[in-house]
């Protein structure tokens, strides 16, 4: 094996986190999207963020490795809600759930303010403190 590309594990087991192997820590934080895959348009709930992706609670499953888009809800100065500019991001695992699917979805691209990520990271790192 090559000492510049370690083999980075996944573990399927409830005390195993990931923190092991993610370039960015995940931020816990209850957000809502816009998903956008094919046809398919939900409204779903994000779990937790970082720069390098998120977890996606959705409604209906998911196919691991599927080029998906994400529009993040932002409040305006005036208390309204809008969409951010959409974030590309690939499906990496998908486990279902009680009431539901839980999906980690790796960000594709470079992540600009437009995308809003960055705001959510702030905004929940400032109610922490």
């Amino acid at each position: 094996m090559k000492n510049d590309n370690p083999v980075k594990p996944f573990i399927d087991i409830k005390s195993y986190s990931g923190y092991c192997r993610r370039n960015y820590p995940r931020i816990k934080t209850v957000v809502v999207a816009k998903l956008i895959l094919g046809d398919l348009d939900e409204m779903v709930k994000v779990s937790d963020i970082s720069h390098g992706g998120c977890r996606v609670l959705s409604t209906h499953p998911l196919n691991a490795e599927a080029a998906i888009s994400l529009s993040f809800l932002k409040k305006e100065k005036d208390d309204t809600y809008g969409l951010c500019t959409p974030v590309h991001g690939r499906v990496v695992h998908v486990h279902k759930k009680t009431h539901g699917f839980s999906s980690n979805v790796d960000f594709r691209g470079a992540l600009f303010s437009e995308h809003g990520v960055q705001d959510i990271i702030d905004e929940h790192l400032a109610k922490k403190q």
